[in-house]
């Protein structure tokens, strides 16, 4: 016979700066098997966790003695950090031989660093972009979180909340966002803030659909 255990599920809230050590479970309470986390880009809020607070969370793995979990989805693209090297080794047996071969010599030839160092330039342009247009659009009636990394950004608007209503009118004028609110577990802390990704548009398309953006926040 197959014994399944299930854990329970704890859930840490986050901040600007990704998962707040001080809402971990008390280990006196509850001691995890695991510690699920993304430290270098949380999404969607875009945190990146400082040193300070994965020193804490190693501290309290040690004393739980539980394993971390980083899913470190879109580490590559970070764009305000200095140069750096990071080795990782792969393992997976069902990844064909011939696969593996292939992509040692794309990688050895340099081909993966070059696709990564234009991609970055490119993506750079463009989050920038993003974030001059909101800046000229908005002004201080905006505040952006998570603009250092990864693909998208998250833009607050203290006096807005993203209801169903605003969401379809944005949808008419031609701009489809994604809310904050939906990828939260806790309802109601986030109604301010959305998702803007920047990955697959040009300079002109991201212009366009801030001021699109501002035309229908302006008439509410």
């Amino acid at each position: 016979m197959l014994i399944i255990k299930y854990w329970p599920l704890c859930l840490a809230a986050t901040d600007a700066y990704g998962m707040d050590m001080e809402q971990l479970p008390s280990l006196s309470a509850h001691r995890p098997r695991f510690v699920f986390v993304t430290p270098s880009h949380q999404f969607p809020l875009g945190g990146t966790m400082p040193i300070q607070r994965r020193l804490q969370l190693i501290r309290y793995a040690r004393e739980a003695d539980c394993y971390i979990v980083e899913d470190d989805y879109d580490s590559e693209f970070r764009y305000e950090t200095a140069s750096y090297q990071q080795a990782k080794w792969l393992s997976d047996l069902h990844t064909p031989s011939i696969d593996q071969l292939a992509l040692g010599v794309f990688i050895e030839e340099g081909h993966l660093e070059k696709y990564v160092n234009r991609v970055k330039k490119l993506y750079k342009k463009r989050r920038q972009c993003l974030i001059d247009a909101l800046q000229l659009a908005f002004g201080d009636g905006m505040r952006i979180w998570g603009e250092a990394a990864g693909l998208h950004i998250v833009a607050a608007f203290p006096t807005v909340h993203f209801t169903p209503d605003v969401l379809a009118a944005l949808e008419l004028a031609g701009v489809r966002v994604y809310p904050v609110e939906e990828h939260a577990i806790v309802k109601g802390n986030h109604t301010d803030k959305i998702i803007l990704g920047y990955g697959n548009t040009n300079e002109a398309q991201i212009e366009e659909g801030v001021e699109r953006i501002r035309a229908v926040l302006t008439r509410r």
